[in-house]
């Protein structure tokens, strides 16, 4: 059977199978007073240096292909991930280093049907586009607007920040001021200081939709910077 098309069966599988603990954090008070503050002490908790693994199930044009996928990130925005099969092979790596994109496709039959640079612009917008002031309090929230550089298909972007957590809520990306990817960040969950969402829903008005599930994060983990040279 080929691998590609077998991807879909395991889709409840892969999406299951992160372990969870039946306690959760008790949620913080608020955290800060004005956005300014809030922006502050979220990125003075952000490492410089961080792990994770992923369960992703993408969708485009009617497919689901599901994959596990490992990334190591840097605060300055560069990343690689390593994504495979949940049962089977290695599919491709994509990555951005010191602002250069880099793709290495193992599967030839991935590329035909899912780019895997666009899921490395997913994977940059989810983690690491983000707004460095310009905010302001709502409630229990704070909402950050900011232009967007770099990128082809955005040129807005609006982050909204839980005022208790620090933890990003939504992102909103627009070109030309009409809607262009909605990111929903989903079962805030505390890693020391820091508190990520466990699931991530990112939606791309041309038609992919992720489904992101946090298996692991190690924030502070260390590793060389050859890692992230895709190729290597």
């Amino acid at each position: 059977m080929n691998s590609l098309r077998a991807l879909p069966l395991f889709a409840l599988t892969a999406l299951c199978a992160c372990p969870r603990s039946t306690s959760r954090p008790a949620v913080p008070p608020m955290q800060a007073e004005t956005a300014e503050e809030a922006l502050s002490l979220a990125r003075a908790r952000r490492p410089e240096r961080f792990k994770m693994v992923h369960q992703v199930a993408a969708t485009y044009q009617g497919q689901t292909f599901v994959m596990a996928g490992y990334l190591l990130g840097r605060a300055d925005g560069s990343f690689r991930v390593s994504a495979s099969a949940p049962v089977g092979p290695r599919l491709f790596d994509v990555g951005r280093l010191d602002g250069q994109w880099v793709t290495a496709v193992h599967l030839k039959q991935i590329s035909e049907r899912l780019d895997p640079r666009n899921m490395a612009t997913s994977i940059n917008r989810i983690y690491f586009v983000d707004c460095a002031g310009g905010g302001e309090r709502r409630g229990d929230q704070f909402v950050y607007r900011c232009p967007v550089e770099g990128d082809d298909e955005a040129d807005a972007l609006e982050v909204t920040l839980d005022g208790r957590t620090l933890a990003p809520v939504s992102k909103h990306f627009t070109y030309h001021g009409e809607p262009h990817v909605d990111v929903t960040y989903l079962e805030p969950d505390a890693f020391g200081t820091e508190w990520r969402a466990r699931k991530i829903s990112m939606r791309h008005y041309g038609g992919l939709k992720l489904d992101v599930a946090l298996v692991e994060y190690q924030p502070g983990f260390a590793f060389d910077d050859s890692l992230l040279a895709v190729g290597k």
